[in-house]
């Protein structure tokens, strides 16, 4: 495995995760003239935010692709993880921050999974990592953003 190109990739899907955050704020914000919802992120410590939870989740995210790893292929069970993660965020707003909220955690998390079944083949602990170091990153943008606002 050459490690500048999983640096590389690691990067772009944090990157990407990131603008699309900014993009569907922006839709959200500027288009529709939505006032933002007060999200008080900054009220969970830090290291919980940004390592403990994405930690907690991509451990939870593993198991669940090894149990549907064997019945479903790899896009079937990363769109289910997208579903199941975005679902589960998206409860904690309500209204088009709900829907934005969904749509953000679903591409991300599906981003995170298929990055697992690309690095399996070399190490579980590589595929693991590489779910969580972006997932880590996107937490920091949101925590840094939500002191913004708070």
């Amino acid at each position: 495995m050459n490690k500048l190109v999983f640096f590389y990739r690691i990067v772009m899907v944090s990157l990407f995760t990131i603008l699309f955050t900014m993009f569907v704020q922006f839709i959200i914000n500027g288009i529709v003239e939505v006032d933002s919802q007060n999200v008080t992120v900054t009220k969970l410590p830090f290291f919980k935010f940004v390592f403990l939870a994405p930690a907690l989740e991509s451990l939870i995210s593993f198991m669940v692709i090894l149990v549907l790893a064997n019945f479903f292929g790899g896009k079937i069970t990363s769109i289910f993880i997208g579903l199941l993660w975005g679902g589960l965020h998206s409860t904690m707003l309500y209204g088009l921050y709900q829907v934005g909220f969904f749509i953000i955690t679903f591409s991300a998390f599906y981003l995170y999974s298929r990055l697992y079944f690309h690095y399996r083949n070399y190490s579980i602990f590589i595929a693991v990592i590489s779910m969580l170091i972006p997932h880590s990153l996107h937490n920091l943008y949101v925590f840094i953003l939500s002191m913004k606002y708070t």
